[in-house]
């Protein structure tokens, strides 16, 4: 089944804006989680990144969410026309700051809207495994959860203990 012009050309236009989407991200620690906040089409989000440690390893959990009145919220994230710029603002927010931390695995884990946001997850992952090695996507966790896993050499040995360790810490992680 052949695409048509116009869907051939808003792919395109969706692939520019998250390749060339760079919006000023205010960075924030809170606790030990460091905030990036931003707008985009009058909405604000925050990316999260939150270190934490199994055995001997260092990794992030990297979650983004949209501000739903007083409260945010990871359900409506991708849900509007300004999806692809905010992909793009989370992966040049997440490269000029996730070289502060010395980790061996970067996590994507999510909770709703699942299968949109590790389909969003994986691709986003998938360009950072240059810098770590491995990736392992989809991998289920408790309550119906998934996550993508980029991970070195190191960690690679014990990415099944790793995995276990995700799940242990249950709702500790953000989403």
């Amino acid at each position: 089944q052949s695409m048509k012009f116009v869907d051939i050309f808003e792919f395109v236009v969706q692939l520019d804006e998250v390749f060339n989407t760079t919006v000023s991200v205010d960075w924030k620690q809170e606790d030990h989680i460091l905030v990036g906040m931003f707008q985009i089409d009058g909405n604000s989000y925050r990316i999260k990144l939150e270190p934490g440690t199994f055995l001997s390893y260092n990794f992030i959990n990297v979650a983004f969410e949209i501000k739903d009145g007083d409260s945010w919220s990871t359900k409506e994230t991708l849900d509007n026309k300004g999806a692809s710029k905010v992909i793009g603002a989370v992966i040049s927010g997440i490269e000029k700051e996730i070289h502060k931390y010395e980790c061996d695995a970067i996590v994507f884990l999510a909770a709703s809207s699942v299968d949109k946001r590790m389909r969003i997850y994986n691709w986003i992952a998938r360009k950072y495994t240059k810098h770590f090695g491995s990736i392992k996507e989809n991998v289920p966790l408790d309550n119906g959860k998934l996550c993508s896993i980029i991970f070195n050499k190191e960690l690679g040995s014990r990415i099944s203990e790793f995995e276990n360790h995700l799940n242990s810490l249950g709702k500790q992680l953000s989403v």
